[in-house]
């Protein structure tokens, strides 16, 4: 029988979470989260206004969904690891309630803040699907269930943080894509891997698109320019790009380093 599940994840936390990629959580939760369960990704009220652009809105809202996928046992604590995979993020931000009440059923006769300590939160299929009925869900894939996650591990957090900053541009995102790869072709234009000509057809069509400016710093929605502003990256390398929060390493620099 399956499982579904809320999952908070805040702006700042002692948790070493990775949106769509790995969830940190302590050991009541045990019992809760466990593989192959469905999750709802949830925030609550912006408390500081230094994340307001990295969210979807300032109110409670959910903002994704995934699957989880392996679970590991911290290293000498007693806190666990999941890896999320098959994470798609919303278009849009689905407020946790309507003019009926809130999406979860439980809020709406608890007589407390239900969502208050209560980071991780079963649900039905029933609130599930509701969700999902006011979402628009992105088709973006970020992570693989195989994966395995340990305190010193490091991933694309960053690219995924970063994909959230995104507004009205995400329906448009998979023409701009397609237009970038039409100009610049599937080869990383850093390291020239190409997954076609590396791995046979299972690589075919494989590559990540690079906006070389931050859509975050764009102050207004803008255009974009798949000539100028887009370019074919490889996982890697686009990794890397993004390694240091709040620091983006330009391709002409991650050129000088991959010659290094």
């Amino acid at each position: 029988m399956d499982k579904y599940l809320i999952i908070t994840e805040n702006d700042e936390s002692q948790w070493d979470d990775e949106t769509g990629v790995k969830y940190h959580y302590p050991p009541k939760y045990k019992n809760k989260i466990q593989t192959g369960g469905l999750v709802i990704y949830y925030k609550g009220r912006l408390k500081n206004p230094i994340y307001s652009s990295k969210r979807l809105s300032n109110e409670p809202h959910y903002f994704g969904t995934g699957e989880i996928g392996n679970i590991k046992k911290e290293l000498n604590t007693k806190n666990y690891f999941a890896s999320i995979y098959n994470f798609k993020l919303f278009n849009e931000a689905v407020a946790f309630k309507n003019q009926f009440g809130y999406l979860e059923n439980k809020a709406n006769s608890f007589s407390g803040n239900y969502f208050r300590g209560n980071g991780v939160r079963e649900i039905t299929k029933e609130e599930y699907d509701r969700i999902l009925k006011n979402a628009t869900i992105l088709d973006q894939t970020l992570s693989d269930p195989s994966a395995d996650y340990n305190i010193t591990h490091t991933s694309n957090i960053s690219e995924g943080k970063k994909i959230t900053i995104y507004s009205t541009k995400y329906e448009r995102s998979k023409q701009n894509r397609d237009l970038a790869l039409k100009i610049h072709g599937y080869s990383c234009c850093i390291c020239s891997i190409n997954f076609k000509e590396k791995y046979g057809d299972i690589g075919e069509g494989f590559i990540h698109i690079h906006h070389v400016k931050p859509l975050y710093s764009l102050e207004v929605e803008a255009v974009i320019d798949p000539m100028n502003f887009l370019v074919p990256v490889c996982p890697n390398c686009h990794a890397m790009i993004h390694r240091k929060k709040g620091q983006i390493v330009s391709i002409e620099e991650m050129k000088k380093i991959i010659i290094k």
